[in-house]
């Protein structure tokens, strides 16, 4: 039943967005902009998480798993933990050890990006959002996401 609910909640946010000006930086403090990462052929699903989020602990690995499986999606990780808590997001990284590349930003940045993205406030962690191949924000989803709901709705819409 939760996997049906949660792809009918990614087919009704159908919006025709594209992500500009989202910068984040790697964790080095290099600037990256998500118009790089995104619309590059591929799906793109961003994942925003924070150091102290249980649910974003136990899909670490899920999503891990997911994006090493599948060559037609890209998982990007964006921590919502800020300069003033960067070292805690890496310790979670260096614990979770994802195949996926994540970045830093904070909750306000966030915050006023995903709001002109979506239409929408950020509500917390985790929250995804899944862009088309081409760049095209498909689906905005706070909570806990099924990754077999996502790969139903990836093959339900082929690009």
């Amino acid at each position: 039943m939760k996997k049906a609910f949660i792809f009918i909640i990614f087919s009704f946010l159908f919006q025709a967005s594209f992500v500009s000006a989202f910068e984040v930086q790697d964790f080095n403090g290099e600037t990256v902009s998500l118009d790089d990462k995104i619309g590059q052929g591929k799906w793109s699903l961003v994942m925003f998480w924070a150091h102290d989020c249980g649910i974003c602990r136990s899909e670490f690995p899920l999503f891990s798993q997911f994006h090493n499986k599948r060559e037609d999606v890209d998982v990007i990780g964006i921590s919502i933990d800020g300069a003033e808590k960067k070292h805690l997001a890496r310790s979670f990284l260096d614990d979770s050890k994802p195949s996926f590349e994540s970045y830093l930003s904070d909750l306000t940045l966030v915050g006023l990006n995903y709001h002109a993205i979506t239409e929408e406030s950020f509500r917390g962690t985790p929250t995804y959002l899944l862009f088309t191949p081409t760049g095209e924000l498909i689906g905005n989803m706070p909570g806990k996401l099924y990754i077999t709901a996502l790969e139903d709705f990836i093959e339900r819409n082929p690009q």
